[in-house]
């Protein structure tokens, strides 16, 4: 399948691998507008380009077809609120090895993108942050 010309003129304009990540909106939602997340990372691959690939599938979680594996999508970044169609208040990540390791490795200064702390505490059951409360429901 043929990639469009600007995906292909951003993989490629960085032969030293600066870029660090591609982040893209799967689907915009004023628009409708979906990226085609699958082709962007064909364009990626073709140019072995090493950067994350992260994607805000906050509108199109279940709502489009979206395929992290599938994909190599490094990060993604969901809420409840939209494509959910839940009440708005938690938001989800999906994390690749890739980027688990990217996180380990890097030096600079971090708090919500430093997923080491949640990972360590939730090994015991324990979420470190203010849990959106209004979301839990205990069964009796």
């Amino acid at each position: 399948m043929h990639q469009p010309r600007s995906w292909n003129v951003v993989c490629s304009s960085d032969p030293d691998h600066t870029f660090k990540a591609v982040v893209v909106v799967h689907n915009e939602t004023s628009t409708g507008v979906a990226s085609r997340i699958s082709d962007l990372r064909r364009a990626m691959d073709a140019v072995d380009h090493p950067a994350l690939l992260i994607v805000d599938a906050v509108s199109s979680l279940a709502s489009i077809e979206f395929r992290q594996d599938e994909w190599q999508v490094d990060v993604t970044v969901t809420g409840s609120q939209k494509g959910l169609m839940l009440p708005p208040g938690l938001s989800f990540n999906a994390i690749s090895e890739k980027a688990l390791a990217a996180n380990r490795e890097a030096r600079l200064p971090r708090n919500y993108w430093d997923w080491q702390d949640i990972l360590t505490r939730n090994r015991n059951g324990f979420f470190p942050y203010t849990p959106a409360t209004n979301m839990l429901l205990r069964a009796a």
